[in-house]
């Protein structure tokens, strides 16, 4: 009784296969015709930087590929590229031609921006009937800034809301060379500086 299920599921296979086998013309043909009317596309989008303060531009480059070859094959010929906040509001979009896969584009942020974690999301026409979870998504920190009534130099806010401090207290510069060897003749800054090396 037990082996009765098992002959079935054989026979099905079996027949599935010589019917495949017998026409691999149209299974062929039927693989193209779905490739090409339901051809995936990848977005990827390429920013200068991490993160970034209010007042700074965000630069990026979009790059749009054919799902399966990875080409700049893909059918569409614009990426639209949104800037979204904590509370999925868009408050910028960009419709960026493609040219050969790729494209770019930018957003000027505004000085009185809110500090907080943001969401830079990238898509084509085509993706709209896909699930969203197919867009491209990266997270960017974006720090705000508020100005000394004092001194009217800009401060640093914290995403909470919190007056950081001035931001040249924050930001500290020093330049020290690659090797290891001294310049011949000149002051150095290491240990004592009652001799020259």
């Amino acid at each position: 009784m037990k082996r009765k299920p098992a002959i079935y599921l054989i026979a099905v296979l079996l027949c599935s296969f010589a019917a495949v086998v017998t026409q691999p013309e149209q299974l062929v043909q039927k693989l193209e015709d779905y490739l090409s009317y339901y051809t995936p596309e990848k977005v990827y989008l390429h920013t200068d930087k991490p993160y970034y303060a209010a007042g700074d531009t965000i630069w990026f480059a979009a790059y749009l590929t054919h799902g399966v070859s990875h080409m700049a094959t893909a059918p569409s010929k614009i990426v639209y590229v949104e800037l979204i906040n904590e509370e999925k509001e868009v408050l910028a979009r960009r419709d960026i031609g493609i040219n050969q896969g790729t494209g770019n584009g930018e957003f000027a942020l505004a000085g009185t921006l809110q500090g907080g974690q943001y969401l830079l999301r990238g898509y084509t026409s085509f993706m709209r009937n896909f699930d969203q979870r197919y867009f491209f998504h990266k997270e960017i920190r974006i720090e705000g800034l508020s100005y000394d009534d004092e001194t009217g130099q800009p401060t640093q806010v914290s995403a909470s809301g919190q007056q950081a401090g001035s931001l040249s207290k924050l930001v500290s510069v020093q330049f020290f060379p690659e090797g290891g060897d001294l310049v011949s003749g000149l002051w150095s800054t290491e240990g004592s500086q009652s001799h020259q090396p």
